[in-house]
């Protein structure tokens, strides 16, 4: 304090307000999503996925969740983090088509055909005339429960003529 004094340097910091500090957050998530997708359009995905995770940390948005959840689909042994990447997009926006049909296909490709079949059937009934969703939505009905496309064994013994 005393060397403060005598060199004349005055430390008064005016205080901040919880906006501004909120907006700061924001801006900051901003700047690390837009870096984010930039290095995933550069195919640096090891650095798009620290920047989105700062990104969502700081202002959970569901387009930064989507990226964050798009860029570790990339990578299969990322895909357990993609999956709960868009969970978290769909918890903050669960009418997004576009969300819902890009987890069905993770699902898809992880081998999980009951989820999958949930997250098309979804975006069918959000938008009907989603011919993706409703193709992927078809090949998965007739593997629903294990069952062959004629039905149940009790359907295949007593079915009528």
């Amino acid at each position: 304090r005393l060397y403060n004094q005598t060199e004349l340097i005055e430390l008064t910091a005016s205080p901040v307000s919880g906006s501004e500090r909120l907006q700061e957050r924001r801006q900051m998530a901003r700047a690390n999503y837009e870096k984010g997708i930039a290095y995933a359009a550069a195919s640096e995905f090891h650095f798009a996925v620290e920047l989105l995770d700062q990104a969502v940390r700081a202002d959970p948005r569901p387009e930064y969740w989507v990226a964050l959840g798009r860029v570790q689909a990339r990578n299969p042994n990322w895909r357990g983090r993609a999956i709960e990447s868009y969970r978290a997009a769909l918890e903050l926006d669960p009418d997004n088509a576009d969300v819902r049909f890009a987890l069905g296909l993770l699902h898809e490709q992880t081998e999980d055909p009951e989820r999958a079949r949930v997250q098309f059937a979804a975006v069918v009934r959000l938008n009907p005339a989603h011919a993706e969703a409703a193709e992927h939505l078809a090949k998965l009905e007739p593997k629903r429960g294990g069952r062959a496309a004629g039905g149940s064994l009790f359907d295949r013994i007593f079915r009528r003529g």
